[in-house]
C-alpha cells in the first residue's frame, strides 16, 4: 500500500505556499506591464478609427457641393444623440425668411435669412466610435445671443462667452421631442462648401439642418398634420416645396419675414430644425479623457458627455446643460477650462485631442496647433 502512495513516488508532489505566492506575485506583474499597454493599443486604435472617419464625413460634404446641379453649397453638419457623434452630408435647398430669437414678427429689423439643408438622399451619416466626440471652434462674437445679434449658442445657463472664442460641442439632442418648439434648443456646427467647386464656402451666417425630431406626439396638429414631412419619400423635393410660393404660407404683412406656420415647421423655432454656422476648425478627442484633463472626476453616465441628460428622470431642466455634478458648479469656467486645453494652454497637461483646420481649396483636414 505504501508503494502505492503518489507521495512516495520521486518527482511527484504538489507546490509549496511560497512557490504559490511567487508564481501569482509574476501574474500581477505581467498584468500591471500588459493592461496598460493593452489600453494604450485600443486607444490608439480608436483615435485612428475616429480620425479616419472624420476625414470621410468632411470629404462626403465637400462632395455633395462639388456634384450640386443647381450651385447650391454642400455641408456636414455634426449631431450628438443618444451617447455618439455623426457626421451628415447635407445639401441646401434654399433660403428661409425667419426671425431672429425673441424677435417680434411684425418687425422688419428681426428679419434673418437662413439657408436651408437637408442630408442627402441615400447618404449613411458617419458616425464616431463611442465617446469620441468633435467641437468647432466659434471665432469671439460669433455666440451668445442678444448681445451678438444670433441666435446661435444663446445657451440657457450661459456657458458660453460672447467676448472670446469657444470650442462648442453638438448641442442637438438636449430637449424634449414631444414638444414642437424646441429648436431653439437644438444648435450645432458645420463645414461648409462652395457648390461646384468645393471649396470652403465663404458664407459664414446661420443655417438651419432639417433634422426631424424622434417623436410623433404633435404631428397630428397643423400645420404638421397638413405637411408631413416624417412620411416625405424625398425630403429635400418637401422642403424645397415648403420653401415657394404657397397660398397657405403668407408673408408677415410688411415685414417679408416668412408666414409662422411656415417657420413653425422647418424655421429655428422648429423641433424638426437644427441651428448652425460654419466653422473652419474641429476638435476630435476622446470625452472620457478630455473630462479628466480639466478635473472632472467623469463624464456624465447617461450622454457620455459632460452635458447631462435632460430626458431623465428627475432631472430639472429640458435645455442643454453642462452637468455640474461631476466636479465644476460654474458652468462658464468649465468651457473655458475645455477651451484652455484644446489649445493646449493648461500648464503639464499637453492636450490629447487633436485639432484640425481645413484647407480652403481641398477640403483636407491638416493637424493644426492653436
Amino acid at each position: 500500500m505504501i508503494a502505492n502512495d503518489p507521495r512516495s513516488r520521486p518527482g511527484l508532489r504538489g507546490f509549496t505556499l511560497a512557490e504559490l505566492l511567487v508564481v501569482i506575485s509574476l501574474l500581477v506583474l505581467l498584468l500591471a506591464i500588459a493592461v496598460p499597454s493593452l489600453s494604450g493599443l485600443l486607444y490608439s486604435s480608436d483615435r485612428t478609427l475616429a480620425e479616419n472617419r472624420l476625414r470621410v464625413a468632411v470629404a462626403a460634404g465637400r462632395d455633395v457641393a462639388l456634384r450640386s446641379a443647381n450651385g447650391l453649397d454642400g455641408a456636414v453638419f455634426f449631431l450628438y444623440a443618444n451617447g455618439r457623434i455623426r457626421a451628415v452630408p447635407a445639401v441646401q435647398v434654399g433660403t428661409l425668411k425667419d426671425v431672429v430669437e425673441g424677435g417680434a414678427d411684425g418687425n422688419p429689423s428681426n428679419l434673418i435669412e437662413r439657408d436651408i439643408f437637408v442630408a442627402v438622399a441615400g447618404g449613411s451619416p458617419v458616425q464616431l466610435p463611442p465617446f469620441w466626440t468633435v467641437r468647432g471652434y466659434a471665432p469671439p462674437g460669433s455666440v451668445g445671443g442678444n448681445r451678438t445679434g444670433t441666435s446661435w449658442y444663446n445657451s440657457s445657463d450661459n456657458a458660453y462667452s460672447p467676448l472670446s472664442g469657444n470650442w462648442v460641442f453638438p448641442e442637438t439632442s438636449f430637449f424634449d421631442p414631444s414638444i414642437s418648439t424646441e429648436g431653439g434648443d437644438r444648435q450645432t456646427f458645420m463645414v461648409r462648401f462652395e457648390g461646384l467647386t468645393g471649396r470652403i464656402s465663404p458664407r459664414t451666417g446661420e443655417a438651419l439642418l432639417v433634422d426631424l425630431a424622434p417623436s410623433q406626439a404633435y404631428r397630428n396638429q397643423a400645420p404638421y398634420s397638413n405637411h408631413r414631412l416624417d412620411q416625405a419619400a424625398d425630403l429635400a423635393i418637401a422642403v424645397r416645396r415648403l420653401l415657394q410660393d404657397r397660398p397657405e404660407f403668407p408673408p408677415v404683412s410688411g415685414s417679408g419675414i416668412a408666414a409662422r406656420s411656415l417657420r413653425e415647421l422647418i424655421g429655428n423655432v422648429s423641433s424638426d430644425t437644427v441651428l448652425a454656422r460654419p466653422v473652419t476648425l474641429l476638435a476630435l478627442g476622446d470625452e472620457r479623457r478630455i473630462v479628466a484633463a480639466v478635473g472632472l472626476s467623469r463624464v456624465n453616465q447617461d450622454t457620455g458627455t459632460v452635458y447631462g441628460d435632460p430626458n431623465r428622470p428627475g432631472e430639472q431642466q429640458i435645455d442643454p446643460a453642462l452637468d455640474l455634478s461631476l466636479g465644476q458648479s460654474n458652468p462658464l469656467e468649465l468651457t473655458r477650462t475645455i477651451n484652455r486645453y484644446l489649445e493646449g494652454r493648461i500648464e503639464n497637461r499637453p492636450p490629447e485631442a487633436v485639432v484640425f483646420s481645413i484647407a480652403s481649396s481641398t477640403g483636407r483636414l491638416r493637424e493644426f496647433t492653436p
